[in-house]
């Protein structure tokens, strides 16, 4: 089940690693849920921008 699985949990994960590493989001630097919710929005956005251009090359 895990070999099943691998695959796809390794794509979900680089996202998350590439925002932990480049995109700073190590820790919460926001008070409140909101101003966190935003910030992540945000740093989400920014990388499927960083990955459209990539992709239109």
């Amino acid at each position: 089940m895990n070999r099943r699985w691998s695959v796809v949990r390794s794509a979900v994960e680089w996202i998350f690693a590439d925002g932990k590493c480049r995109r700073s989001m190590a820790r919460c630097r926001d008070v409140g849920l909101a101003k966190t919710q935003l910030h992540f929005s945000l740093l989400v956005m920014a990388h499927n921008m960083q990955r459209l251009a990539v992709l239109w090359g």
